[in-house]
Order: C-alpha cells, then structure tokens, then sequence
C-alpha cells in the first residue's frame, strides 16, 4: 500500500514537472527583468503552480504592495 501511495506521488511529480516546464517555455521571464515584471511574472507561476510557496524578496514586496497570490 505505501509504494502505490509513493508510486502515485512520483507520478503526480513528473507530470507537474512536464506541465511546468511547458508553462515556462511559453512564459520565459524578460531578460533583466524590472521588479514589477518580476512580480508579475512570479504572481501568475503562483496562480498556475501554487504547490511552490513565493519566498524572500519578491514576496516581501508583493505583500508590500498589497497583492494577492
């Protein structure tokens, strides 16, 4: 039973590993990107990944802002 349940979470890993990575091709973050691009651009990776928790700067400043993830 604890393989399946580890089976079914590696699985579920390498597909949102797949999904991600396509999301990030399709949405490349600008080269020497502003601030208000960067949050931008980390905002909507949060709304579509929201299994990666925001951190250091950049959620400082989001919060700072008064922006919602």
């Amino acid at each position: 039973m604890r393989w399946e349940f580890a089976a079914t979470i590696i699985l579920i890993f390498t597909l949102m590993s797949k999904i991600n990575a396509r999301w990030h091709s399709a949405n490349k973050m600008p080269i020497n990107p502003t601030l208000d691009q960067r949050i931008k651009w980390h905002l909507e990776h949060a709304r579509n990944y929201p299994c990666r928790l925001l951190g250091g700067k950049i959620l400082e400043e989001i919060k700072k802002r008064g922006l919602t993830v």
